[in-house]
């Protein structure tokens, strides 16, 4: 498989580094592109994984630095008088918006392509598909925030299983484009407890280092156990206390 790098040289018209035996790959040059996208794994867009379909192509043509077409406007159109590097660059952005195009249309389920009207360059398509999808993003995105915010452990719960309830949550946000911080996530984690963990609120507020998630779900659950073990305690002194009392009488 050609280096990224490399692939990228060729298609901007770079000249070959010395010792460097270069075939010409033009436009044969595109099954390697299409071999490095195959291993790469871009998930097909189908409409509910717009967030995480737009982050992965946007990552593997900024990787083979084909993301300026979808940013950048389409070059003069050449005439009898552009220079050189006019036509250098006309020539360049139109292999590679070509190549983003069928990137692009290649990566899009049957049944959402079929809705997408026709375009002519890469940037055009990108911000057709994004206009489409993301007000169902910023729905769900919504949706997510209001479970998050109402997502509180009870007493009778497990505390280890709300904590994952919750960043499963943060996750669904991330992949929606969505990003809370894992000192925020754990600071919402801690907040969300029930009273019993009173204590535990206090010394996670006072102290000066930062807890990560998988630290703060081990302490949860030594508490957790801790309390369990001290109300059985308390039980059997309790049930002790009325046997004495009984016998007395």
């Amino acid at each position: 498989m050609l280096m990224i790098e490399e692939l990228s040289n060729r298609l901007s018209g770079a000249p070959a580094r010395k010792g460097e035996r270069r075939i010409n790959l033009l436009p044969k040059g595109e099954d390697s592109i299409w071999i490095y996208l195959d291993r790469a794994r871009v998930d097909p867009l189908t409409g509910s994984n717009y967030s995480t379909w737009k982050r992965q192509i946007t990552l593997q043509l900024g990787l083979l630095d084909f993301d300026f077409v979808l940013t950048e406007a389409r070059p003069v159109i050449l005439t009898a008088e552009s220079t050189d590097v006019e036509k250098a660059t006309f020539k360049k952005w139109e292999k590679v918006n070509k190549l983003c195009m069928m990137v692009i249309q290649g990566s899009i389920h049957e049944t959402i392509s079929r809705g997408i009207p026709e375009t002519t360059t890469a940037k055009e398509l990108f911000e057709l598909i994004n206009g489409q999808f993301m007000g169902n993003v910023h729905s769900r995105q919504y949706n997510c925030l209001a479970q998050l915010f109402s997502l509180y452990c009870d007493e009778t719960g497990s505390v280890r299983e709300h904590i994952l309830k919750l960043s499963k949550l943060v996750i669904n946000l991330r992949d929606l484009g969505f990003t809370i911080e894992d000192e925020l996530m754990v600071h919402m984690a801690v907040a969300k407890l029930p009273s019993k963990f009173d204590t535990l609120k206090v010394n996670y507020s006072t102290q000066g280092r930062k807890w990560d998630l998988n630290e703060l779900i081990n302490i949860c659950v030594a508490e957790e156990e801790r309390l369990k073990e001290s109300n059985a305690e308390y039980a059997n002194y309790s049930q002790i206390q009325q046997k004495e009392l009984q016998e007395e009488f």
